[in-house]
């Protein structure tokens, strides 16, 4: 039985780890050949919409009490968005709705998934070790199967990641017998947080005119992301209910790496045409995620405590300057190096939130994703300001160069423009991890 469990284990891992990356590369198969039509963008922009906005709402609706309830319930609502995208070609609204529950189903996966994880592993029902090594090559190999089918068969992804995610519910049920919060409401009630709420609808609107602004290249939604841009900061702070501590401050910048070197990835290769290393890019930030599981504990041993989160930030920060040198295999070595610092560096921050007092235990990861979400986002939109300008610059309208991937026209021409926007990125994440790096705890 406890090979069984430890087995299930392993897919709920890579679903911890893949719950963002999957689903958007299967929603990216979507619009292959439909650049430009809302009907086939839309689910793609509504699943990154409402996944990095669900950490917010789940936090909006109250204390969380049953973080197994969270995980089931996240799962159901995965399922459902899975099973009525096989019926999107009948009718495409079948795709929005769909990408909505499979957004707000895996959004709170990880950390309520991990929560229980943490809370059960003292029972030593399964060996989470070995559950998390097996995990990363089940997620290696997904990325493999998704990359290849997403644009031959939509249907084959879906139903690998619906497979995926009723292996994780099929473990979460195994385990109701053993869940220490069985007796407690999924939220407690009389806990609403009205400012919670409106900072996951801000969060929303936000990333909806980012993703809709990155698929469509149109030059309207530039302002609605400014004012949407100002409004996050604002909220941010207003909401707030206790000084940001250094560890959610470079939770952010995590955050932030990890989405630059993904999406940048993503952008460029589609955009000058050289569609097959995009694959080989996401495949290398998977192995350098499974990596840093080996390299951390290295790592600890070679440099101080206090040294070591400033030691992988400015390490990832000196390595992705590799992947401004010609030829694919600096920039490739460059994005997995960068990924095991970002990811070794994230679990040191990790480990601080769970320590963190002032949130109760349940919430603890919950807390940590909100971070790590909203440096993604606003990584992408410094991103999207980097093109349009340096497009404006070089050359004369400032949508050539995302348009350029939006309609994957394959135009050599833009590589300037993303060379410049690349040299900017670096340089403004290095500035914003030196200074997170001083902020102590």
């Amino acid at each position: 039985m406890k090979i069984i469990r430890t087995l299930l284990g392993s897919f709920s891992e890579a679903l911890a780890e893949g719950a963002v990356m999957l689903p958007n590369l299967m929603f990216v198969g979507l619009y292959y050949e439909h650049y430009g039509q809302s009907e086939f963008i839309m689910p793609f922009v509504l699943l990154y919409a409402f996944e990095k906005a669900g950490p917010f709402l789940l936090s909006g609706f109250g204390k969380v009490k049953n973080p197994y309830l969270v995980w089931l319930t996240g799962n159901v609502l995965a399922i459902l968005g899975c099973f009525l995208m096989l019926f999107g070609n009948s009718a495409h609204i079948l795709w929005n709705v769909g990408a909505i529950l499979i957004g707000l189903g895996l959004s709170c996966f990880a950390p309520m998934y991990r929560t229980m994880r943490d809370s059960i592993r003292e029972k030593k029902i399964w060996s989470t070790g070995a559950s998390v090594y097996i995990g990363y090559l089940i997620l290696l190999l997904y990325l493999v199967i998704v990359m290849a089918f997403r644009y031959v068969s939509m249907i084959t992804v879906i139903l690998a990641i619906l497979f995926l995610v009723l292996i994780s519910t099929v473990q979460c049920i195994t385990l109701r017998n053993h869940n220490p919060h069985k007796y407690d409401p999924l939220i407690e009630k009389g806990t609403v947080r009205a400012d919670q709420l409106l900072l996951a609808l801000i969060v929303l609107l936000f990333t909806y005119a980012i993703r809709l602004y990155k698929q469509t290249a149109s030059l309207g939604l530039v302002l609605w992301i400014a004012v949407g841009m100002i409004l996050l900061v604002v909220a941010a702070f207003v909401t707030r209910r206790n000084p940001y501590r250094g560890h959610s401050l470079r939770t952010l910048w995590y955050g932030a790496e990890r989405n630059f070197v993904t999406i940048f990835s993503l952008i460029y290769f589609m955009a000058v045409g050289e569609y097959n290393k995009v694959t080989v890019a996401y495949i290398m930030i998977g192995i350098g995620v499974a990596l840093a599981k080996i390299v951390s504990p290295i790592l600890k041993k070679m440099v101080r405590e206090e040294r070591f989160e400033l030691f992988c930030i400015v390490s990832a920060n000196a390595f992705s300057c590799l992947m401004m040198i010609p030829g694919t295999i600096s920039y490739m070595v460059g994005v997995l190096v960068t990924v095991i610092f970002v990811s070794c560096g994230n679990s040191r921050s990790t480990a601080a939130y769970l320590k963190d007092e002032r949130f109760d235990v349940n919430e603890r990861r919950l807390v940590r994703s909100r971070f790590y979400g909203l440096g993604a986002v606003a990584e992408q939109a410094f991103m999207m300001g980097f093109f349009f300008v340096f497009s404006y610059l070089i050359l004369g309208n400032g949508v050539d160069a995302l348009s350029a991937y939006t309609f994957r026209d394959g135009n050599m021409d833009t590589s300037p423009v993303f060379f410049y926007s690349l040299m900017a990125c670096i340089v403004l994440n290095t500035l914003v991890g030196l200074y997170v790096v001083k902020n102590k705890e």
